[in-house]
């Protein structure tokens, strides 16, 4: 699990410490915090791959937090509750939830789901030659083979896309993404980069629909447009 973010939210302290501890033995990224408010001033700065969450939160219910929507679209959720029953569960996965276990949990299990939920995310190569997508720096626009509609970009999303095109199919990270749109790492915010991202999917899914999603999430790394594209 190296390289792999863990946020984990839960006010028992014996069991919190045990599941970071634990966690980061794998070689994970494992931090721990006791309530909701931590949690979002943590994620005001950060950006988990997996978030281990706890429902009867003291003061707090983790499942109407759910609700909010306030993680990443990209982030695996996994709930450790004693709240186990049908209703309890079916809500849970209503709202994305990835795994639901009933304490007390066995840490073997937890790291299991984990490894399982992360490597569903890899990205995939492209097995075409001929490009479906083309980027075109001039007009700024990105064209698909199989619809007639340009999709107009910004500049940073032309640069974003101009940098994933050169390489497609592996994995870029956020770092070079940065560099790319010519800002500077410790002063750039990557809540700035996600959110371009999650505008140029939008973008993309207006046009080509659900089935053709070509920038995907590389965990702990960065993104990767994984469909031939020509750059022109």
């Amino acid at each position: 699990m190296k390289g792999v973010t863990v946020l984990v939210i839960e006010d028992e302290v014996e069991l919190r410490d045990a599941v970071v501890t634990y966690l980061n033995l794998e070689d994970a990224f494992a931090v721990g915090v006791s309530n909701l408010q931590n949690a979002q001033k943590w994620l005001a700065k950060n950006s988990p791959d997996v978030v281990v969450l706890d429902l009867n939160l003291e003061g707090d219910d983790g499942m109407e937090w759910l609700k909010t929507k306030p993680l990443p679209e990209e982030a695996s959720i996994i709930i450790t509750s004693a709240r186990g029953e049908v209703v309890e569960r079916v809500q849970g996965f209503k709202l994305g939830v990835d795994s639901y276990l009933i304490k007390p949990i066995a840490l073997e299990e937890l790291v299991a789901i984990i490894r399982n939920v992360q490597h569903k995310k890899q990205v995939v190569i492209p097995k075409k030659n001929e490009a479906v997508w083309m980027l075109n720096t001039l007009d700024w626009t990105l064209k698909n083979r199989y619809h007639a509609e340009h999709i107009k970009l910004t500049k940073l999303e032309e640069m974003v896309v101009n940098r994933l095109a050169i390489m497609p199919g592996k994995s870029v990270s956020k770092k070079e993404l940065i560099i790319a749109l010519n800002k500077k790492e410790d002063s750039y915010d990557l809540r700035s980069l996600e959110v371009l991202i999650r505008r140029l999917r939008q973008k993309i899914e207006t046009v080509s629909g659900d089935k053709t999603k070509p920038i995907k999430t590389i965990h702990s790394i960065g993104y990767s447009f994984i469909e031939p594209i020509d750059i022109v």
